[in-house]
C-alpha cells in the first residue's frame, strides 16, 4: 500500500539522520546504531513486514494517526508488491553498504589508535556519504511519492532483467484487500 510505504519512508528517513547526527556527535564511536535500519530492510526483502519491529510500527502505530490527521499526503493506493520489495532490496544494498563501511572504518580507526582525523578516513566518508545520498530519495518518496527505486524497476523491466507484474496479478491484489 503506497500511503503505508510513504510513512516507512519518513520513518527510515528520520532514523537515518538521527543515527549519523549521534554517531557523529560522539565523535563516530558507535558504529550499532545503523543494525536497527539495516535489520528491518533484511526483515522486509526476505519476509515481508511479518518479522520488521519498524514495520510494524508503521502499520499499527504511526500509520493509522499519519493517515488520519494527513489523509491527503499518505494515501492508500495499492500497488504491485514486485516493485517496492525491489525497493526494499535497494534500500537493504544501500544501509548495508553503509553499515559495512562504518565498521570497516570503525576497526581501521582502532587499529590506528584513534589518531586520524575525519578526514582522513575515507571508510567513513564512504558511510557518511551513502546516509546523505539516502535522505533525499527518501524524501523523494515520502513527500512526494516518487518512488525511485521503483522508476528503476520499471527501466530495468523495460530493458528485460525483471518482469513486468501482469494486470491479473494487480487486480487480484486489489481485491484481497
Amino acid at each position: 500500500v503506497e500511503g503505508e510505504s510513504q510513512i516507512q519512508s519518513l520513518i527510515t528517513m528520520l532514523l537515518v539522520i538521527l543515527y549519523v547526527s549521534i554517531d557523529a556527535a560522539t565523535g563516530f564511536t558507535f558504529p550499532w546504531l545503523y543494525t536497527f535500519i539495516v535489520y528491518g530492510f533484511l526483515a522486509r526483502v526476505l519476509c515481508g513486514p511479518r518479522l520488521s519491529p519498524q514495520a510494524f510500527f508503521t502499520l499499527f502505530v504511526a500509520g493509522p494517526i499519519l493517515m488520519k490527521y494527513f489523509p491527503k499526503m499518505f494515501v492508500l493506493k495499492v500497488v504491485p508488491g514486485k516493485p517496492k520489495r525491489f525497493a526494499q532490496f535497494c534500500g537493504l544494498f544501500m544501509t548495508g553498504t553503509a553499515f559495512i563501511f562504518r565498521l570497516v572504518d570503525q576497526q581501521v580507526y582502532y587499529e590506528q589508535r584513534g589518531i586520524s582525523s575525519v578526514g582522513s578516513r575515507p571508510y567513513l566518508i564512504v558511510y557518511i556519504a551513502v546516509s546523505a545520498l539516502m535522505i533525499p530519495v527518501l524524501f523523494l518518496n515520502t513527500f512526494l511519492q516518487l518512488c525511485v527505486a521503483c522508476h528503476v524497476y520499471d527501466l530495468l523491466c523495460k530493458i528485460g532483467i525483471f518482469q513486468k507484474p501482469c494486470k491479473e496479478c494487480i487486480q487480484t491484489k486489489i481485491a484481497a484487500t
